[in-house]
């Protein structure tokens, strides 16, 4: 726990917010700046400064309660959809370096700009090049199963790269993304 980290002091009943769930794993309360009524951010108890660092159970553990926060406000605000928003890094707008998610209710005509930022596109040949690096920075999974039987624990096999595609699978998944 850091002790600057104001999540780390709500977590810690330091500073007071308006609670919306908590549990051993994490919190959620109403952000105290509303995009929307009703948006609430949902933080793990454990300091974790990015969505980079997270342990895989305690991350699942968080999305868990996410989709039941969400499913919650959907209901009560009447809300006809909603975005969750995660942020890492400063530049991205992570104000707190403490991984927390936004849930913010959507409404019609609600003019809030989130999901409507301005789009680029590719250029010639550059698609597939930065297809190739995410693939290959992709690391292996890090999830083990254990065995009931014998209650080993068993890693995970990588999965096989997949295949190259061919230039009309290429041309027809670029017709799909408006990349053509």
């Amino acid at each position: 726990m850091q002790e600057e980290c104001i999540f780390c002091k709500i977590i810690g009943k330091k500073i007071p917010v308006a609670l919306v769930y908590e549990d051993e794993d994490a919190l959620a309360f109403l952000d105290i700046n509303p995009i929307a009524k009703g948006h609430t951010l949902v933080i793990p108890k454990k300091h974790y400064e990015n969505l980079l660092v997270i342990e895989q159970s305690d991350l699942n553990a968080l999305m868990e309660t996410v989709q039941r926060i969400s499913i919650s406000i959907v209901k009560t605000t009447g809300a006809e959809g909603f975005n969750v928003l995660q942020n890492n890094g400063e530049v991205s707008g992570q104000g707190i370096p403490h991984v927390h998610f936004h849930i913010i209710p959507r409404f019609k005509d609600d003019n809030v700009p989130i999901g409507n930022a301005p789009r680029g596109k590719y250029e010639e040949n550059e698609i597939q090049k930065i297809v190739e690096m995410i693939r290959n920075g992709i690391p292996e999974r890090k999830v083990e199963k254990v065995n009931e039987e014998s209650k080993e624990v068993e890693k995970e096999k990588p999965k096989e790269k997949s295949k190259k595609r061919s230039s009309k699978e290429t041309y027809w998944i670029r017709r799909e993304l408006d990349l053509a």
